[in-house]
């Protein structure tokens, strides 16, 4: 079976939807099918290698950009920047997903158009609420795939008229599992306190407030170190917060990391931590989890269901640097983070994910 994976933002940008695409293409693959992944491109963009089959779509990347760009005109920014990717892909990659057997999209709903116009069977992948102007093309797909639990978020999923199934991301535990090294994390835990973060470094995910507590913290006399993984529009603004704040002494800024080095950054950190405005359910924490790192992320989306008890983590409200602060001090206070226990309950597997897919289409074909 021909399977095409359409990740808007693929040669550009790693967040959970990214990741999450990687892995299903992955197994697809192991599973005997063949898997070609589309993107859009921007050779004046840095774009991300990938050592995958791929077909990418070369037109101008505007979504970094829109987030300089005060509100609305940044959305309607991003908007555009689909529009014409969509406008793009179709002219340049016509045969390459008139020969699919499916064709995954992962992006904004507007993707759904293009089963109009192709035999494949057209799947989109829904990853949060969708704004209700977007409603009517989660009509348009062949299928839909609501990830992590966002169908909570529409009232009745099958009033779209479209086949769905309900899915939650994996973790790929040949990578992500806690390592025999308990004596050199306890030697770390007695030198400093390593907080880390890994995700994209956008407007969403208020990384300013992981460094406002920081430096709280820090002027309450905790020796500190913060590791951020991973690349975005506003990594030198975030640079310069750093360094506004006194803390760019305390903060590694490692850029974009090869997903199976990310298992050692966890496991040689004391606590994960994510502060951001809107989550639906963070691949980057089940990592965390799976890794025994103990977890204080906001109370975001699907987040509560997967941090059920402060064996695990802590979740919080995400409203400034203070709150993250405070919650902080009493996890440190009380060494919590030193339970180093292993959440088996996030964990399923890509594979499962994959079938399911697989048999979605069986279903509707």
């Amino acid at each position: 079976m021909d399977i095409t994976i359409v990740c808007t933002h693929l040669g550009h940008a790693r967040g959970g939807a990214e990741i999450n695409d990687l892995h299903l293409g992955r197994e697809f693959s192991q599973l005997g099918h063949n898997v070609t992944y589309t993107f859009q491109k921007d050779n004046n963009r840095n774009p991300i290698t990938l050592d995958r089959n791929c077909r990418p779509v070369h037109c101008p990347y505007l979504y970094g950009i829109s987030y300089e760009f005060p509100e609305p005109f940044g959305k309607i920014l991003r908007h555009l920047n689909q529009e014409y990717f969509l406008h793009r892909l179709k002219r340049q990659q016509t045969n390459l997903l008139n020969s699919s057997d499916i064709v995954l999209t992962t992006g904004r709903p507007i993707l759904g158009r293009l089963a109009a116009d192709l035999d494949a069977s057209v799947f989109y992948a829904v990853r949060g609420s969708v704004n209700p102007l977007y409603h009517p093309y989660l009509e348009r797909p062949d299928g839909l795939i609501f990830w992590g639990g966002c169908e909570e978020s529409y009232q009745d999923p099958s009033s779209f008229r479209t086949p769905y199934i309900t899915l939650n991301p994996g973790v790929d535990t040949s990578l992500f599992y806690e390592y025999d090294n308990s004596a050199e994390r306890q030697k770390n835990k007695r030198e400093q306190i390593q907080l880390i973060f890994v995700g994209r470094l956008e407007p969403v995910k208020r990384i300013d407030r992981i460094l406002q507590a920081l430096e709280i913290l820090e002027n309450r006399g905790k020796s500190m170190r913060l590791i951020i993984i991973g690349d975005g529009s506003q990594r030198t603004k975030l640079e310069e917060r750093a360094e506004n704040l006194g803390v760019s002494d305390s903060v590694e800024f490692t850029g974009r990391v090869p997903h199976d080095k990310i298992p050692e950054y966890l496991n040689n950190s004391d606590i994960f931590v994510l502060s951001s405005q809107m989550e639906n359910h963070p691949i980057a924490l089940k990592e965390a989890l799976a890794c025994g790192v103990y977890s204080v992320v906001p109370n975001k989306g699907r987040i509560g269901k997967i941090i059920d008890g402060k064996e695990y983590g802590r979740l919080y409200t995400p409203d400034g640097g203070e709150t993250l602060a405070a919650i902080l001090e009493e996890v440190i206070e009380l060494r919590a983070y030193e339970s180093g226990v292993t959440d088996k309950k996030v964990i399923n597997s890509w594979r499962e994910n994959a079938e399911a897919i697989l048999q979605l289409y069986e279903r509707i074909d």
